[in-house]
């Protein structure tokens, strides 16, 4: 598979991921919170990631099976949720020391949502492209 191709997979993951984990948050989550407010956002963050594991999956599954590799389609999925988990906590970290210098966009909703779900896609491209000389 080209180069090229490749890079388009990861931009396709990235942009589903984060549309369709979004779009799930928006679709499960009511406007009016019936929460408390931290229970609110744990409750949100939760949901975006595993509508977004969903998102990085459909396309990842394309992927997957285009350089013949649907045999560590699990493995990659398992890679892209330990991914996921990684970049919640690093995305934490990074808000939290962001939070003064930058802008309040990038340090409560570009940082939190996108670095996750890069994670995420880096995971899952990582989990089947493992042991690619054995399979």
């Amino acid at each position: 598979m080209k180069r090229s191709t490749k890079i388009i997979f990861f931009i396709l993951e990235l942009v589903s991921g984060v549309g369709i984990g979004i779009l799930g948050t928006k679709l499960i989550i009511p406007n009016k919170p019936t929460l408390d407010l931290n229970l609110s956002i744990i409750t949100a963050f939760l949901t975006v990631m595993l509508f977004a594991l969903i998102g990085i999956g459909i396309p990842g599954f394309i992927h997957s099976r285009l350089i013949d590799r649907n045999k560590l389609f699990g493995l990659g999925i398992g890679k892209a949720t330990l991914g996921l988990g990684i970049g919640l906590v690093l995305a934490g970290i990074l808000s939290t020391l962001t939070y003064g210098f930058l802008p309040y966009a990038f340090s409560s909703f570009i940082i939190p949502v996108l670095v996750p779900i890069l994670f995420g896609v880096i995971g899952f491209n990582k989990g089947i492209k493992t042991f690619a000389n054995t399979v």
